[in-house]
């Protein structure tokens, strides 16, 4: 609703199907796998210090940019990408293809145990030397035939009709962004490989200065290597764009990043401010929820916009936004603050890199607009 002209996407629901059981498992093989090609010395490409582009978060983002600005690091440069259409482009055979690459790589990179198991309550996987009696068991090649059963095993119903997916995966099913992730890291990872093998090593480190979160990419300091190679690590049907605000001024998940006298300058982005209509966020006690995880959705966020303002006076703004938000729908002033205190107390770490006191009353003033709140 928010794109002009209006957007459309193709997303399938499901419930209690015959993959749905199986792709909450190999999506728990899959995560594990990711963080495994993470660690993995063997996994490594020589020479290259970021192998595995893909992120969880901001904080490996935050974190380059804290260090190239405390080296002093000159020519910096940013940019942002994204991917048009991700999951409804794939093609399976070269889904099917990437993947069985991915599993067999990671399974020879860790020999010495040959599986991987899971339960069904456990939230994770884990590798292990020999066949699980109580926890699903995935050998390599076992994993490798479930994913080509959930990718070649989508079905819908419409109008009394049944299709069969064939391009692309489902997007309701809980595998499916690990399955993006992987396919797309996997052309990164050859990429690399290959310029490193014909001993272009500067261009395989430029280009490992990549950040991606699912269909999102950033390239920091990269004197502009990314986008003269995109084309060249990416297959056809992944279609790139640029989407920069200008040269030196760039938006990436919850952040909004500019250069300013050679420095890396960040501070909070919420698209959703720029819709031309409002938007419901945050609990509203009003209606019948629970109250300490609604608070507590209050000491999250403060933590959030520590973490992502460079300076006390983008948190300050953004808490104050926030803090009348929350007052306006319905919770109770006093709480409220003393949820801020606590903050303060506990997360001094964290808010100390901004060189003032956000505990202090000229601080809270700004914040809370009540001359007898007091910390």
């Amino acid at each position: 609703m928010h794109k002009t002209p209006k957007a459309f996407r193709f997303i399938t629901n499901s419930s209690d199907t015959v993959t749905s059981k199986l792709s909450i498992t190999v999506a728990k093989c899959l995560k594990l796998l990711l963080n495994t090609s993470r660690t993995s010395f063997k996994y490594r490409i020589k020479h290259i210090d970021n192998t595995v582009f893909v992120i969880d978060n901001r904080d490996k983002v935050i974190d380059f940019m804290d260090i190239s600005n405390a080296k002093g690091e000159p020519r910096k440069c940013i940019s942002t990408w994204d991917f048009s259409t991700l999951y409804t482009n794939i093609p399976h055979d070269k889904l099917i293809s990437k993947m069985t690459s991915f599993v067999k790589k990671l399974f020879n990179a860790n020999p010495e145990k040959p599986y991987i198991c899971c339960s069904d309550k456990g939230r994770s996987a884990y590798w292990s030397k020999s066949i699980s009696k109580k926890n699903i068991t995935f050998s390599c090649d076992e994993l490798i035939d479930s994913i080509d059963f959930i990718v070649n095993n989508s079905y819908i119903t419409f109008h009394n009709l049944v299709y069969r997916q064939i391009v692309g995966i489902p997007m309701g099913t809980n595998c499916a962004p690990f399955l993006a992730n992987v396919f797309l890291h996997v052309y990164e990872y050859e990429y690399l490989e290959k310029l490193v093998n014909l001993g272009d090593i500067e261009t395989a480190q430029a280009i490992a200065k990549t950040f991606r979160y699912q269909d999102d990419c950033i390239a920091l300091n990269d004197n502009g290597v990314f986008a003269q190679h995109f084309h060249l690590i990416y297959p056809p049907e992944m279609v790139l764009k640029c989407t920069n605000i200008s040269k030196a001024v760039c938006t990436f998940l919850d952040l909004r990043i500019s250069i300013f006298r050679g420095q890396f300058r960040y501070t909070s982005f919420d698209k959703r401010k720029d819709f031309s209509f409002d938007i419901v966020k945050y609990p509203d006690l009003s209606g019948n929820i629970p109250l300490k995880p609604s608070y507590g959705v209050y000491t999250s966020q403060l933590v959030r916009y520590c973490d992502i303002n460079q300076s006390s006076s983008g948190f300050v703004s953004d808490v104050k936004d926030m803090t009348s938000c929350f007052l306006n729908q319905n919770f109770v002033s006093k709480t409220i603050k003393e949820l801020y205190s606590s903050f303060c107390s506990k997360y001094l770490y964290r808010w100390a890199k901004f060189g003032v006191d956000v505990a202090s009353n000229e601080v809270i003033s700004k914040v809370f607009p009540i001359s007898s709140f007091k910390i």
